[in-house]
């Protein structure tokens, strides 16, 4: 009597215990693909993309020589640059040097006396005259980007000043809001005293681990000290930014420094504090990968 009355329940068991098996298979199998497709920018995958910058209207790209180096070209769909603006490109071909015409400059008004190779942009319109990083798509997808957010009309507080030029045992001289970038923190400019010839300037990050300097020291000599002409100071107009990507550690941020010569486009890498038994302290490093754009005006 008492079988017949466990019966069901037996059974209701019996399915549900099949139905959460089939479940746990479901969402263990999830992850997997999951896997497939990377969340974070690796510093490998940044050396494997090229530069290149638009031309007036925004609807091309030129990879110029001498960057030019022989790589399969058609593999490249997407550039990236202006703060993380994202472009579908496709290749269009290789363009000789108007050699009567070239004046050497890489400026979007001496975009088709160049020689290197262009991209056309079929999805978006790039920003003219700006600079590029350009690579395949799957290996820079918008998942991995953080968004930047301009803080140049917020003014840094006399607190901020006070714990740098205590951290960095050296007088402030100017310091500057630069952008916000997502989930990570405020980025300045941080320009200090100058201790007669030495000259100093900071990337300075403030995030959850504290503040976290990348440090520009330099000498003064003949009107220049980090750029040519520069007069001595360094003023947050020289600075504007390709993109900002997660990595394994922290993130990636492209940085471009304008100077009366021209502009370098350089990486920096923020690793995050590590806690524990091995525990390490943030830091920003930069990485060996670099793109100079010759400018400098008549």
């Amino acid at each position: 009597m008492k079988s017949k009355h466990l019966t069901p329940y037996i059974s209701v068991f019996i399915a549900a215990l099949l139905l959460l098996t089939a479940f746990s298979q479901g969402a263990s199998a999830a992850p997997e693909s999951v896997k497939q497709t990377p969340t974070f920018f690796s510093k490998s995958a940044l050396k494997q993309g090229a530069f290149g910058f638009a031309n007036l209207d925004g609807t091309k790209l030129l990879v110029d020589y001498p960057q030019e180096k022989e790589l399969n070209w058609s593999q490249f769909n997407l550039a990236v640059g202006h703060n993380g603006q994202r472009l579908s490109i496709k290749l269009k071909g290789k363009q000789k040097e108007n050699q009567e015409n070239n004046s050497f400059k890489q400026t979007a008004y001496n975009f088709d006396n160049l020689k290197g190779v262009i991209y056309e942009v079929v999805g978006g319109k790039a920003e003219p005259d700006e600079t590029y990083y350009i690579v395949k798509d799957s290996a820079l997808t918008d998942r991995m980007l953080l968004e930047l957010t301009a803080i140049n009309k917020e003014k840094p507080t006399s607190k901020m000043k006070s714990e740098i030029a205590k951290l960095k045992k050296r007088a402030v001289k100017n310091m500057y809001p630069l952008q916000n970038i997502e989930k990570i923190g405020n980025l300045y400019l941080v320009e200090y005293k100058p201790k007669g010839k030495d000259m100093l300037a900071s990337l300075a990050l403030l995030t959850s681990d504290g503040w976290v300097f990348k440090d520009y020291p330099a000498k003064f000599s003949d009107n220049s000290a980090w750029r040519i002409d520069d007069g001595g100071s360094v003023t947050p107009d020289m600075f504007s930014f390709t993109f900002a990507a997660r990595s394994e550690h922290g993130f990636i941020l492209g940085v471009q420094w304008q100077g009366a010569e021209g502009e370098i486009t350089l990486f920096l890498e923020y690793t995050q504090a590590k806690k524990g038994k091995n525990a390490k302290k943030a830091k920003i490093s930069e990485l060996d990968v670099r793109y100079g754009r010759y400018t400098m005006p008549t």
